[in-house]
This record gives structure tokens, sequence and C-alpha cells, in this order.
């Protein structure tokens, strides 16, 4: 029928190359915290599934020509709206662990982590590239993973302390600016929460109220 909605959604998530349930949580927790080629795709098809179930149908120009369909399309819109901030956050922590570093940068932890004592394939390091997120995991695990890392500092010069007082020191500051940007997102998506929930319930109150008002005034 012509008002009945749009089922395509659930052809996709039930289609065999959609992600298992384990497949999903592992690309949006990766265990070595840096996704492969193959878990980015799962990921973004994830958060498609998870915070877009049962996307809304459209309206047709014919239909945005009545007064319900035009009511319809402006709280459709407002909707999606909403939708778009939070999934903006959830892709940006598929792009924190996405495997987006430059190979130098690859490499670089690979000769860090032999210098450091380390053996085997790096914490952060899959398939040969490496994300943001893998980095740090890296940058923490040679030191505060590593027994060899204590004995380094305990022997270092003077000038091999210095250097890695302010490798440690780089560190942090890119770390509280990362937490800054974080906790910037999470106030905007709590405080865009609140308000949505404010309009389902405050605001349907008033709408009620005032069309209760305007009903004993005729």
């Amino acid at each position: 029928r012509p008002d009945t909605k749009p089922v395509e959604f659930l052809g996709r998530v039930l289609a065999d190359d959609h992600p298992t349930e384990q497949e999903m949580v592992d690309s949006l927790f990766p265990l070595q915290a840096t996704l492969t080629e193959d878990q980015v795709g799962q990921a973004h098809e994830t958060i498609k599934t998870l915070a877009n179930p049962r996307p809304l149908p459209v309206v047709t120009d014919a239909q945005k020509d009545t007064p319900s369909g035009q009511t319809y399309a402006v709280g459709r819109k407002i909707h999606e709206g909403r939708l778009a901030a939070a999934m903006e956050s959830l892709n940006s922590h598929v792009a924190y662990h996405a495997p987006t570093l430059p190979d130098d940068v690859a490499n670089w932890a690979q000769s860090q982590w032999q210098e450091a004592g380390g053996s085997g394939t790096p914490p952060g390091l899959v398939n040969g590239k490496m994300s943001e997120a893998g980095l740090f995991k890296l940058l923490s695990q040679m030191r505060l993973g590593n027994p060899n890392w204590f004995n380094q500092v305990t022997t270092a010069t003077e000038a091999g302390l210095l250097r890695e007082m302010v490798m440690m020191q780089a560190i942090q500051l890119e770390l509280t600016r990362k937490n800054n940007e974080l906790l910037d997102r999470m106030s905007f998506v709590a405080a865009l929460d609140y308000v949505t929930r404010m309009d389902g319930t405050t605001g349907q109150e008033l709408n009620d109220l005032y069309a209760r008002m305007v009903g004993a005034q005729q």
C-alpha cells in the first residue's frame, strides 16, 4: 500500500554479509585497539544498525502539501538532525580505532618497541597498520607494561632521561587534548539528550495546555 512503511532495512540487517553479534562487538572494541580494514566496514554497518535500526520513511512531494505531511516532515527533520549528531560521535569512535596512521609511524612504532626490549608484534599494531588508539596503547605498554623500561630509566644518561621526560610530557599533552575533545562531545550529546527528553515531556504538556487554553477561549 502507498502508506506502508518501507522495510528495506530488514533485508540489510538479515543479510549474510551483515556482521554477527560477536563481529559487531569486536569491531567496536578491538582487542589491540586497532581495527582491520574489514572491521572498519563492520563497525560502520554496526553503528547504522544499532543507532538507526528502523529508518523513518520519507514523505512524497504530494504528502508534503498536506498539513499532516508537513508536520511529519518537520518532525522527521528534527529527528534526523538529532540522530546525525549522535552518529557523528559514534563514527568518531571508529575513526579513532581505524588503521589510518601513515606507514612511517607504524615503522617507527615497531622500532621503538624493539629498542624498548619488546619482542613480537607491538601492541596496537595490526596487519602492519596502526590507529591513533593503537599508538597510545603502544606508548603506554612499552613503558608501564615493559619491565625493561624501568631498568633503562635507572641506567639512562641525563640526556636520555630528559628525552624520555619530554616524550612523556608530549604524550600527556596530546592525551589531554583528546580528553577535552571527548568531553566536548559528551557534554553536547548529554545536553541534546536532555532537551530531547524535555521536548517529549514538558514540551508536550505545554502544547496540550496551549490547545486547551485556545479551546476554552473560543
